[in-house]
């Protein structure tokens, strides 16, 4: 800062010289130009940046700000700053996740053919597994509504075989783009306020998939689908007339998409007739059944909240409802099929002038018009499949609308006209397939939602409010972008991860107020039922404790401030964020779930009073405790967010391996044999397959192998030192045994969750008789969860299960055991030797980290492969097999004697050399930080931008 300080008064004064030169002998001195003037501040200058960056620091702090920011411009790193660039670059995303995060091995699995379609699929599938966990976690982190979390999550449909072929004629995916990626981008091409590639890719996305859909409801048949399909309409609207068209074409369409997706139930005593009606006829879908007379009618519902005034009025009988809907129906397919064939005039006539102009390039250049392209489509196409479908189409539909206007629809002046019978046949048929169509395949709501959000939402409804969780989705998505990402390997073949925290006394989860705490830890058993509040003689530490809440009620608690800055503010709030309420509607769904708990008994808003002891919401107390902890920089933020590495690597295993199924049902018997390779819950899973299937049993089986896979990929440990001498003292303690019991509370909420710790053992030694000797020895300790031993778990004691207890060795020199050196690197020391796996990452606990972070652990993992690990040479190729070669030759060799053995160790450790030489020379990784509590205060800002630019820049980066 000093150096800093004096190289700016230095430069100053350099300036003031300068004006003053420039104003003392002015501009018309001979020799005193404006070069001049800046060569002499130039040479000024020199000796004092020289001066300056005598000190290594602020020069190391220069030239590596100025070299990453180089590196990170090059690189493209940060280039996706905003919500509307991330979502126009979705092509982009698509493909560098591919590059960065898609395994090869996965790949390999999954794709099925070597089409566009194929790997559009692959990377559609692949992206949907990782941005799905995504968005859960910042669901369940409060950073999302279940609004928000609709409009992010991609949607896989639910196809029977038959559709999927249908579907890979289409060239259509089986992963619907999430909504945020879609929404506003056909309503803005109609409107001609942009025209970009993603715009046009949504557009034609759309229209696919309305053709399908219209298709399966047999509003269209196949020729008609492939006609309307071939009609690509990929360039934005032109003129004013051309948008006109285009919004009235949108507006048909979403209410065609409206009246399918309501999906009525047809009453029963029309059932009949219809079923009698489409006798003989071959329809597309099979097992259509329809519903009986109580079932009620949202066709009703459905229009009139889509404002559809003045069509619906009393029902009092069926024939008026059907008569209604077939005339909406009638009505926006031949209003849509008349704006399609205006378009499709447009469309002929700029065909007809580029084929007129391709022809006068032919004879002038004619290489030139061998290389023009089509505007729109070709005109062989254009004749062959799009005139022919669109004109069955109006040959078909218009005097169908006719006839139901007519019918149906009183016209001023004009008498209505009755169905034939012919006409009210193929209205029962038709009807009852459109309405029917979602109820025998989930496939075609689904699609019918999403095409009405598509050209319904504005993009605006689809962002996130909370600032932190834009920040998350961008950084994820930008981060992608930087070429230097290594590729990810798969789950199976990707480096183990151990993740260390140390912990000594720190705060692990806040507390709801002395009264309840001591409630707590009373039926926890870790202290005796008759401690109460006012007797602080036998139960100490309790200043020591922080209250989410005071007993007096006082606004001034610490829940009362967590909520004033995490809650959405009338004026919008300061930061931009609603983690609040969107907490308080995550409860409503758990309070659902639990059943015991009624919300109506609480008046008005949700707040921390009513979790008070007799309040509805008791029983949900747990959330709200750890909702306030992860606000803070506690123990169970940081258990949190590292078990977001777990989260991540299941996801990926799961898309990794699609098919796993050992078990198959063999002819003639209801069993199956034992799949080998599998103990412990594997076994389980086996002995049930004959009560719950086959299919069930290897869906169990499945989850287990894929459990156990990523339990051998990554743990997590926390090195509690004191969890042991803080269990001792439970009765007389009241901050140690409320740390024993939010550890207790954290190894229940994550399964996998590990606790490392130092305990004392008592040996005795008997020297002589009458004599013993009695020696306290150090042990490290490894809890593992066990759900079992903590619920029968004795007062006082620590709950979990047992792993591994190593006895330490003796420190003769001081009375603090094992403890030789500073107490974190002790700390961290003692737990090494649980930690198995092939990495160690250490972390503090007051840090966290999201599942967007942790989607990128293999590509970290992979900076410790080897050089080429995903493209192995000959040469390496050549020194493994020499390797194997010669350890099965040493093998057969091993009896003839010591000197041939000691030749072929020697052959090994060479080829070992060889083979270590082209291993990369990474050992150790640093991440960047993100002070999350900047915004607490002045002193919190600085302290941020001091880790920022000397923890995180000088010594990281």
């Amino acid at each position: 800062m000093r150096q800093s300080s004096c190289l700016w008064c230095s430069l100053q004064i350099i300036s003031d010289q300068q004006g003053y030169l420039s104003t003392a002998f002015g501009s018309d001195l001979p020799g005193l130009t404006a070069a001049s003037q800046y060569s002499t501040v130039a040479v000024m200058a020199v000796p004092v940046l020289l001066l300056s960056f005598s000190d290594t620091g602020l020069l190391f702090s220069l030239v590596g700000g100025l070299t990453s920011a180089w590196i990170g411009f090059r690189r493209g790193v940060g280039s996706i700053k905003s919500w509307t660039q991330m979502v126009s670059r979705f092509s982009v995303l698509l493909d560098n996740y591919k590059q960065h995060c898609l395994s090869r091995s996965a790949a390999m699995l999954h794709l099925q053919g070597n089409t566009d379609r194929d790997m559009q699929q692959l990377c559609l599938s692949a992206l949907a597994s990782g941005w799905d966990v995504l968005a859960v976690d910042l669901r369940q982190r409060d950073l999302l509504s279940n609004r928000e979390l609709a409009c992010l999550l991609f949607e896989q449909l639910q196809l029977s075989q038959e559709q999927l072929e249908h579907l890979r004629d289409l060239g259509l995916t089986t992963v619907l783009p999430a909504r945020c990626f879609v929404a506003g981008a056909v309503p803005d091409l109609a409107a001609a306020a942009v025209g970009s590639d993603h715009h046009l890719w949504v557009a034609k996305a759309c229209w696919v998939w309305m053709c399908w859909l219209c298709w399966q409801a047999g509003l269209i048949d196949g020729k008609e689908r492939e006609g309307l399909v071939a009609l690509r309409l990929l360039h934005a609207p032109t003129t004013r007339k051309q948008q006109h068209r285009w919004q009235k074409m949108l507006t048909e369409a979403v209410r065609l998409l409206k009246l399918m997706s309501s999906s009525p139930q047809i009453p029963s005593n029309t059932a009949a007739a219809a079923a009698a009606a489409t006798a003989g006829h071959t329809s597309t879908l099979t097992g259509c059944q329809t519903a009986g007379p109580t079932e009620p009618n949202p066709f009703v519902a459905n229009k009139a909240a889509a404002g559809c005034k003045g069509m619906f009025h009393a029902l009092p009988d069926d024939e008026r409802w059907r008569g209604e809907a077939w005339r909406d129906l009638t009505a926006s397919m031949a209003s849509l099929i008349k704006q399609l064939e205006k378009e499709l005039e447009h469309l002929a006539q700029a065909v007809q002038n580029h084929r007129n102009f391709s022809s006068t390039l032919s004879g002038l250049f004619g290489w030139f018009a061998a290389s023009s392209r089509q505007p729109f489509i070709t005109s062989a196409e254009l004749e062959a499949k799009v005139l022919p479908a669109f004109k069955t189409l109006r040959d078909r539909w218009t005097p169908w609308s006719d006839a139901a206007r007519a019918a149906y629809q009183r016209q001023p002046g004009q008498q209505r006209r009755a169905l034939t019978i012919e006409d009210v046949r193929r209205r029962d048929v038709v009807l009852e397939r459109v309405y029917a169509v979602g109820q025998a395949s989930p496939a075609v709501a689904q699609v019918a939602g999403w095409l009405i959000d598509a050209l319904t939402l504005l993009p605006g409804y689809t962002i996130p409010v909370d600032a932190e969780a834009q920040r998350f989705i961008l950084g994820f998505a930008s981060s992608l972008n930087d070429p230097g990402l290594k590729l990810a390997p798969s789950v199976h073949t990707m480096p183990s991860m151990t993740t260390l925290t140390p912990h000594y006394d720190e705060d692990v989860m806040y507390a709801l107020n002395e009264e309840d705490a001591l409630s707590d830890l009373a039926a926890a058993q870790l202290i005796p039922n008759s401690k109460q509040p006012t007797d602080p003689v036998k139960m100490g530490s309790r200043d020591k404790m922080i209250y989410l809440m005071k007993l007096d009620g006082s606004p001034t608690a610490t829940m009362a401030y967590l909520r004033s800055v995490y809650c959405q503010q009338p004026g919008g709030g300061s930061d931009g964020t609603t983690q609040w309420d969107n907490f308080v509607e995550r409860l409503k769904g758990l309070a659902a779930a639990h059943g015991s708990i009624n919300l109506n008994e609480i008046p008005g808003q949700i707040n921390e009073f009513h979790f008070l002891p007799g309040e509805p919401l008791h029983p949900l107390k747990a959330e709200l405790l750890l909702w306030a902890s992860c606000r803070g920089q506690l123990l169970a933020r940081t258990a949190r967010g590292m078990m977001s590495y777990r989260s991540a690597l299941a996801a990926i295993a799961d898309f990794e391996n699609p098919a796993f199924a050992p078990y198959q049902a063999a002819a003639g018997s209801s069993g199956s044999s034992t799949v080998p390779g599998f103990v412990g819950a594997a076994d389980q899973a086996a002995q049930g397959a004959d009560a719950v299937g086959m299919d069930q049993a290897n869906a169990v089986l499945r989850a287990v192998v894929l459990s156990d896979l990523v339990d051998s990929k990554y743990s997590y440990i926390v090195s509690s030192q004191n969890l042991g001498e803080f269990a001792s003292k439970t009765a007389t303690d009241m901050k140690a045994a409320w740390l024993v019991h939010s550890i207790h509370t954290l190894m229940q909420r994550h399964p996998t969750f590990k606790v490392a710790f130092i305990d004392k053992q008592l040996l005795v030694t008997a020297a002589r008789p009458g004599y013993k000797v009695e020696v306290r020895r150090d042990c490290s300790v490894l809890l593992s969860s066990d759900k079992q031993r903590a619920d029968a778990a004795a007062a006082g004691t620590i709950q979990g299960k047992e792993a591994y207890r190593i006895l330490l060795p003796i420190n003769f020199e001081s009375e603090r055991g094992v403890i030789l050196g500073e107490g974190k690197p002790e700390n961290q020391n003692h737990a090494v030797i649980f930690c198995h796996s092939e990495a160690l990452q250490t972390i503090d606990c007051n840090q966290d980290n999201v599942v967007a972070e942790s989607l990128k652990l293999r590509n970290l993992l992979a900076e410790f492969l080897p050089i080429g690990w995903d493209q192995p040479t000959l040469q390496a190729r050549s020194l493994v097999n020499k390797l194997r070669h010669s350890l099965t030759n040493a093998a057969g060799a091993a009896g003839t004697g010591a000197a041939a053995a000691a030749a072929g160790a020697a052959n090994n450790s060479e080829l070992l050399k060889q083979i270590a030489q082209g291993r990369g020379r990474v050992a150790l990784v640093g991440f960047r930080e993100w002070v999350f509590s900047e915004d607490s205060g002045a002193l919190a800002e600085f302290a941020a931008a001091t880790e920022r630019s000397f923890g995180t820049t000088v010594q990281r980066l």
